[in-house]
């Protein structure tokens, strides 16, 4: 199975005395994951309530609604979209739970997706690929496509979500768990995303750091969290990956 168009994405915050779409339905897959608070999902007959990190994937024409009660606060995505296979409706609606420390893949589709949209050719679509497979299936060996450069990507990102960031496995590591050179699943990675493995990992360290120094978290908590050497090695890669230093970022986003 490869997913073929994302029709519809959107991240939101809801903050809200009373909130409800009522019962409707789409002719595309759905998907929504929570980012923060909680909310409460129903589709067809069966209700769910789901909190930071779940995911919830349900069929074409499938009838649902999402509901907030009162004084709840929930940050989540739904994205709608589309597959070149139909998925046997005996596995929908599907239920998964990303743990903490693999919410990265979540946060990479969404930053990818707000930055560079979600047509064919946007890593999103490769990351919402991985998001949906991770869903349906929870083996290592999940095919994630027949392109061998897809498959070779989607069992780097199975690795990855199955890490924290600070112990993500070396390239090499990762080359022979996929049974390739490094080189092989260097240039695989970057045909599926566009940016080398490299780039990958540091643009994931740096949403990790902004959003734990958002949370309030020291300069040295950071830097000890996601192992950077010192707290000065991880100044000057904040400011080298993001044009800012960490005063700058904070005092932009007061």
């Amino acid at each position: 199975m490869k997913l073929t168009k994302i029709n519809f994405f959107s991240f939101v915050s809801l903050d809200t005395q009373n909130y409800r779409v009522e019962r409707h339905n789409h002719n595309t897959y759905e998907i929504n994951v929570v980012v923060g608070g909680s909310m409460e999902v129903a589709v067809d007959n069966e209700s769910f309530r789901l909190f930071p990190g779940d995911a919830l994937l349900w069929n074409a024409n499938s009838y649902h609604y999402n509901k907030l009660g009162k004084d709840e606060h929930a940050e989540f995505v739904t994205v709608h979209f589309e597959t070149d296979e139909k998925i046997s409706d005996a596995m929908l609606p599907v239920y998964h739970q990303f743990q903490r420390e693999k919410m990265h893949l979540i946060r990479m589709f969404i930053s990818e997706a707000k930055d560079h949209g979600t047509d064919s050719e946007s890593p999103a679509l490769s990351l919402l690929e991985a998001i949906v497979k991770m869903c349906l299936c929870k083996t290592e060996a999940t095919v994630f496509s027949n392109d061998t450069s897809a498959l070779i990507y989607g069992k780097v990102m199975r690795l990855m979500a199955i890490h924290s960031v600070r112990d993500i496995p070396k390239i090499q590591d990762m080359a022979d768990l996929c049974g390739v050179s490094a080189t092989t699943l260097k240039n695989a990675f970057k045909q599926q995303t566009g940016k080398s493995i490299k780039k990958y990992y540091n643009d994931l360290r740096i949403q990790y750091a902004k959003d734990m120094l958002l949370n309030g978290d020291s300069t040295k908590q950071v830097a000890d969290t996601l192992s950077f050497s010192s707290v000065p090695y991880f100044l000057h890669f904040f400011k080298n990956n993001t044009g800012m230093s960490v005063r700058e970022f904070l005092s932009q986003n007061k």
